[in-house]
């Protein structure tokens, strides 16, 4: 028998898109982006962003054109239906989508049966952490860049940065700055004897005419704002790996072999072994905040130490950073379990 630890928590985002053929194909939508301006009776146009991922997860973003109003995004899940693609928000329907060709086509009403297209939503690139030009990016962690390609900023692992503008003969560097967070965005400032600027990385989809990103990017400098998009090359913070736990909340157990934990990204999935019974669960990293949720361990009885003190405190992180080989998790700034990671071959 097992036990079911479960976490109500506010779960990052994730990412995803579809489109159909004549027929819709779940397996041919599966990652795909798609974008673009729909018409508005109030405003100069929506412009909006669809995701759809291989867990039936969507993501969209709309932005009302000329109007002085915040990016508006939801979540939830998505499902072909009928022939057209479907998004649900706490079990309702909130949108439906014909194919043609490449593109998606917004229909009114996601209850009626018959409905008219407005608009189109053409396939994109989306682009993200990892996945844009791999070889040529070698050594940085973060790269940004305006929409016509007037400035360019690179931030090397060490966090170095380089920033080119037009009119320069060579671009500004500064030594490495070690970033923070405010809220969901991640802010470099920059202050040197004779010179400073600010760089503001916030999530919210960014697109280029051909690809979409999810950050977009503020540096302000010599008293001008530079808008652009960007992406974070370790968005996913070197977090995939072995780790075995050293101490959690200040105290270790009373481990006959110590717990470790194999977390992966890429399925979204962590597992590993308490120190009594081996347990998993769901992991969530967006925007650099982490999240482990729907723990399930084994049912053997553990003596000598509290397993579900190690569950519990496992299930407040919301936070972590990485230094060395040492990871440190932590609520709200504050460190509640630390681990080392197991190299290959130890």
């Amino acid at each position: 028998m097992k036990r079911t630890i479960l976490l109500i928590c506010a779960v990052a985002a994730l990412y995803s898109c579809q489109t159909n053929r004549s027929i819709v194909s779940s397996d041919y939508i599966e990652g795909a982006t798609f974008s673009g301006t729909l018409p508005c009776q109030d405003c100069n146009g929506i412009q909006q962003v669809v995701l759809l991922d291989s867990n039936n997860r969507f993501r969209l973003s709309e932005t009302y054109l000329g109007k002085d109003e915040p990016c508006k995004e939801k979540y939830g899940t998505w499902s072909v239906q009928d022939g057209r693609v479907m998004l649900f928000a706490d079990n309702a329907p909130i949108a439906q989508y014909a194919m043609s060709g490449t593109s998606l086509l917004p229909l009114d009403g996601p209850s009626q049966a018959t409905t008219e297209a407005k608009g189109a939503l053409a396939r994109k690139k989306f682009i993200r952490s990892k996945k844009i030009n791999k070889k040529f990016l070698e050594g940085l962690d973060v790269v940004g860049f305006g929409k016509d390609a007037s400035w360019s900023l690179d931030i090397t692992h060490n966090k170095a940065i380089q920033f080119s503008i037009p009119g320069l003969d060579a671009p500004v560097a500064f030594s490495p700055v070690v970033p923070t967070l405010s809220g969901d965005s991640l802010i470099y400032n920059v202050v040197t004897a004779g010179d400073k600027m600010e760089i503001i990385f916030s999530p919210g989809f960014c697109g280029d005419g051909e690809s979409v990103y999810d950050y977009k990017v503020t540096v302000n400098y010599h008293g001008k704002t530079y808008n652009g998009c960007g992406a974070i090359m370790n968005a996913d913070g070197g977090l995939d790996g072995v780790w075995t736990l050293q101490s959690f909340e200040g105290r270790e157990g009373n481990w006959e072999d110590r717990p470790y934990m194999v977390i992966d990204l890429n399925t979204q999935k962590f597992y590993g072994f308490t120190g009594c019974n081996n347990f998993n669960g769901t992991v969530h990293l967006k925007n650099l905040k982490v999240c482990f949720t729907d723990v399930t361990a084994g049912s053997k009885q553990c003596e000598g130490y509290n397993e579900n003190a190690l569950i519990e405190t496992l299930m407040k992180c919301n936070g972590f950073s990485i230094t060395d080989e040492t990871m440190e998790l932590s609520q709200n700034g504050v460190t509640l379990m630390i681990f080392k990671r197991k190299l290959s071959g130890e």
